[in-house]
């Protein structure tokens, strides 16, 4: 920052020179002592001379760090004189109030997918065993770590009049949403799956015949599918011989709860 601010004033009294130069040199034009060449040269080296005042001004307002709110510097990172790269930190600074404090957590893309802005948490911390802190969903990364395939996840936390600092270890209990109980369904009942999308059989209200219903699959847990929708009234699928149903084909009813 000083050698910036003498670059500043160097560049100032070379441009009060350029300046002076040229009014003699005006002077000595008026009275035929100089010729339009030198003139010209003096006006040049006086325009060249402000370009570089302005230069030197724009570099100092730039070299200055300011901070955008009071607290405390924790770790200095660069010394005066050394040179940084752009978006490099030289400073660190630590400054909270009681409501700025964040927990972040890396979940898989299944998580992140149910998680919404302000979705509640309970978040219990390893520095205050017993203590409950309540917390929110308030940022979700757009895109997963390329290193991990993780989507990174803040949320905020009350610190309800404790001591907080950074670096703390946190576990995080989300509630859901919404209280939606989804159906599961035995894998062996999905016939013609595509991604998430697949069928089910299920009986015609005359118990004899089938016929054959979209579904949308949530996820797959151990030998069971999640259905997302496509059930609703639907208390009962087919789950042997689906490979061999067509529509309004026969069959014989074998039922078992789902």
């Amino acid at each position: 920052m000083l050698l910036h601010a003498a670059n500043s004033q160097q560049a100032k009294e070379g441009l009060a020179k350029a300046e002076r130069d040229l009014g003699r040199v005006q002077g000595l034009y008026r009275d035929s002592s100089a010729t339009l060449e030198l003139l010209q040269n003096a006006t040049t080296a006086r325009d060249v001379a402000a370009e570089t005042v302005r230069i030197a001004a724009f570099n100092q307002k730039f070299s200055e760090i300011r901070a955008g709110k009071s607290g405390k510097i924790i770790k200095k990172l660069s010394n005066e004189g050394e040179l940084t790269g752009p978006g490099m930190p030289v400073l660190v600074l630590f400054e909270t109030g009681p409501d700025d404090w964040v927990v972040r957590v890396a979940v898989s893309d299944r998580d992140w997918a149910r998680l919404s802005a302000g979705t509640p948490a309970r978040i219990t911390l390893d520095a205050w065993p017993g203590e409950v802190f309540s917390g929110k969903v308030t940022e979700l990364a757009p895109s997963a770590d390329p290193a991990n395939g993780l989507y990174q996840v803040e949320f905020s936390i009350q610190a309800r009049g404790k001591r907080l600092a950074p670096g703390l270890f946190a576990t995080l209990e989300v509630a859901p949403p919404k209280n939606i109980q989804q159906p599961a369904i035995p894998i062996e009942a999905i016939v013609e799956g595509d991604g998430s999308a697949a069928y089910v059989y299920v009986l015609n209200p005359d118990s004899v015949t089938v016929r054959k219903v979209p579904v949308v699959i949530d996820r797959l847990e151990k030998e069971q599918a999640i259905i997302a929708s496509g059930l609703n009234n639907i208390d009962a699928v087919i789950t042997s011989g689906t490979p061999y149903l067509t529509e309004k084909k026969k069959v014989k009813v074998f039922r078992a709860a789902y």
